[in-house]
């Protein structure tokens, strides 16, 4: 194992106030019964010429749409779409500023690195399964053999819906077992005579199984389906029952529970009252007695991402097709609002709830036992305090973007429109910060006394760096033009998690 850390599985203590096909064939055990609603034609594009293409520009991550941050060159129309599908976009490398290099300055290097991601591509939700299933049962009487035979919609004779709700796919394992090889590949060779890589998760099914692909990956084992009892176990298991005390995933914010209606459900609402009408009367234009709602319709725009990517080998969901490329754009539009009021800037708890998370990731890097508390923060959830070591997190998208949030990253000046209005310009964008094994990596980095550039330090706190990249884009400002944010500096940017994060305002007075 690459871990010299005692491998343990916690279950934190309530607050008792608060609320793969690729390698082998196996059979595969199943989480849940498939469900379906049958009407297709086989799939309508393969991507064996997509994947012989991204294969010769990239040598990072091997998914099929994995693209080297250093040469973020993309194919057309399909790459195109995947990048307008919110938080059911598959991962795709960012790349960073121009004229900015991952190389270190002489003198310089990584003393612990702390990753953040996401599981990998999912099914939908339960609930999400039964909305496509309504739409779809909308066509179920639409005569395919009387639409036109160049029809976009042709496919739905004999089109079946499949899904295992809230569990991974096989796309989704292997989006997980390859971020492992990569940072294991990065990183590994630094730390492998320090303190290893400790691992945890959150407790839902599909973030502990993306935990255990990782290091799958991560070990250099070969990628395997249909036997998860065989992978390796994460380090440690966070609950997300109800009460429970988890950063990786906090609902214990009881004032956020109870605002009805939620201002991320207001945002949704306004911004599909925007587009959804045109698309929808679009649509049932094309298919006479359908009646599709504009919420029928975004259920099917999301079929695009969650057809295209069940197999490890993923083929391209006709329902790609079938919208625009403006249409796709609002769709993404419509999560980017959806998450930004609900769970980042624009939400009214959403810093509160990452400063959790915050506030461990300060006590590591400063290799400190004292964790600042803030509703979730627990020292018996963060494992081994700092040091030379690989922290690696698994979470979910939500919480990811209340994290961003507690840390004033990615902070657009004004916040985003959600009534009739061109989209602006703006830098929270769900597909390029929190897609399916989207990952925040925090790197703390040494200079010594001799670097060249930064030997003039004084003290080696003065000679310590954060660098932040966000699905491997370097995080730039202003004034760090490089990404090398001087730890005082970073610590300057947190100050309201390190100040308790607020946590008070989460609290409902009970009569």
């Amino acid at each position: 194992m690459k871990n010299s850390s005692h491998r343990s599985t916690y279950l934190p203590t309530t607050q008792s106030n608060k609320k793969e096909e690729e390698q082998q064939q196996q059979h595969r055990a199943q989480p849940s019964a498939r469900t379906g609603i049958s009407f297709s034609s086989p799939i309508l594009l393969s991507l064996l010429l997509t994947l012989a293409f991204l294969a010769s520009q990239t040598s990072s991550l091997p998914s099929f749409l994995q693209l080297n941050s250093n040469n973020p060159k993309k194919s057309t129309g399909f790459d195109e779409v995947f990048s307008f599908l919110g938080p059911y976009s598959p991962y795709i490398n960012q790349p960073s500023a121009q004229g900015v290099e991952y190389e270190l300055p002489e003198g310089c290097e990584v003393s612990q690195v702390n990753v953040l991601q996401r599981h990998g591509a999912r099914y939908p939700t339960s609930g999400a399964k039964t909305l496509i299933q309504t739409a779809l049962l909308k066509l179920k009487d639409i005569d395919v053999s009387s639409l036109p035979s160049d029809s976009l919609f042709r496919f739905l004779e004999g089109y079946e819906f499949k899904a295992e709700p809230d569990q991974l796919t096989d796309y989704g394992r292997k989006e997980a077992y390859d971020a492992g090889s990569f940072f294991s590949e990065r990183y590994w060779e630094g730390f492998k005579d320090r303190k290893g890589v400790w691992v945890r998760s959150s407790g839902q099914e599909r973030v502990v199984e993306s935990g255990r692909f990782f290091m799958q990956g991560f070990e250099g084992k070969p990628f395997l389906l249909g036997n998860v009892s065989a992978l390796p176990e994460v380090d440690m298991l966070v609950s997300e029952e109800e009460g429970c005390v988890n950063p990786l995933s906090v609902y214990t914010c009881e004032a956020d529970n109870n605002l009805s209606p939620h201002p991320g459900q207001i945002a949704e609402r306004e911004w599909l009252g925007t587009f959804g009408p045109a698309v929808a009367a679009r649509i049932n234009r094309l298919l006479p007695g359908a009646n599709l709602s504009t919420s029928n319709i975004l259920s099917l725009m999301s079929l695009c991402g969650f057809d295209s990517l069940r197999k490890v080998s993923p083929t391209t969901s006709p329902w790609c097709d079938v919208f625009t490329l403006e249409e796709w754009k609002q769709n993404e539009y419509y999560y980017d609002v959806s998450k930004y009021y609900a769970h980042a800037h624009g939400s009214p708890y959403g810093k509160v709830k990452g400063a959790s998370f915050v506030n461990e990731l300060v006590a590591r890097l400063i290799d400190s036992e004292h964790v600042v508390q803030a509703g979730s923060s627990n020292m018996s959830l963060i494992g081994p305090p700092g040091g030379e070591r690989i922290f690696v997190d698994f979470s979910h998208d939500n919480t990811m973007a209340e994290i961003l949030a507690a840390l004033e990253m990615l902070k657009d000046v004004d916040d985003l429109p959600t009534r009739p209005h061109p989209i602006p310009l703006h830098d929270f964008v769900v597909s390029k910060v929190v897609p399916f094994s989207g990952r925040f990596v925090f790197e703390r980095i040494t200079c010594s006394s001799t670097s060249s550039r930064f030997g003039r330090a004084s003290t080696t706190r003065e000679r310590t760096f954060v660098r932040t990249l966000i699905n491997d884009a370097i995080q730039t400002t202003k004034k760090f033009g490089d990404g090398l944010v001087p730890l005082p500096s970073f610590l300057k940017t947190v100050s309201f998690a390190q100040g308790g994060g607020n946590w008070t305002q989460c609290e409902v007075p009970r009569i």
